[in-house]
């Protein structure tokens, strides 16, 4: 059983008066309630890795402890939890920690480019000059696929930049993790006439 009182009081503001008829009230500023103290941290538990060894077999076990730092971990050994990262087989990524290379660099890339590109003549007839934008994909094994164009000019030089791209020699895969991947590159190709 709980019992409790309520009371009830008129609400009143406290004033001072001088005592003389010409009163001056003074209002005293509104009492305020103390601020409550910060609510105590705690410290964060690490989970610790408890190995029983038996005859037959090794069990794990996963147990929180709070960890204190003069006490000694004795019999408990930390492990270090890794969020687990899910490789697609056949992802295609875009950025990779060792990038795909021409074999020879850029610079054997861009003679490649500069030997085997014919300016289209309807291109060259009609004055069409641009860049031509391309996408596609280098496989595991350094193999040239899904070769796209994002941004063309016309007038032959889409279809002819598609074919080089297409005839490319095996590249040098892509890496993640020192394991080879697909990699989506971009490559722009300039076609511009001479004056």
């Amino acid at each position: 059983m709980f019992a409790f009182e309520w009371k009830s009081y008129d609400t009143f503001k406290p004033f001072i008066t001088s005592g003389n008829n010409n009163t001056d009230i003074i209002e005293l500023p509104p009492i305020t309630k103390p601020i409550p103290p910060e609510p105590k941290i705690l410290k964060p538990t690490t989970i610790f890795k408890l190995v029983e060894n038996t005859d037959k077999d090794v069990k794990d076990v996963l147990i929180d402890v709070e960890v204190k730092p003069d006490e000694p971990n004795v019999g408990y050994i930390p492990i270090e939890i890794k969020p687990e990262i899910e490789v697609i087989e056949n992802q295609i990524f875009i950025g990779v920690s060792e990038m795909p290379d021409f074999i020879g660099g850029d610079e054997a890339r861009v003679e490649y480019l500069r030997k085997n590109i014919v300016y289209p003549s309807t291109a060259r007839e009609t004055g069409i000059q641009g860049t031509v934008y391309l996408t596609f994909v280098i496989e595991k094994n350094g193999e040239i696929t899904d070769v796209k164009i994002l941004r063309g000019v016309g007038g032959g030089c889409d279809e002819e930049a598609t074919r080089v791209v297409k005839a490319m020699p095996k590249w040098k895969p892509g890496k993640q993790r020192d394991k080879a991947v697909r990699v989506q590159f971009n490559l722009p190709i300039k076609f511009q006439l001479a004056n």
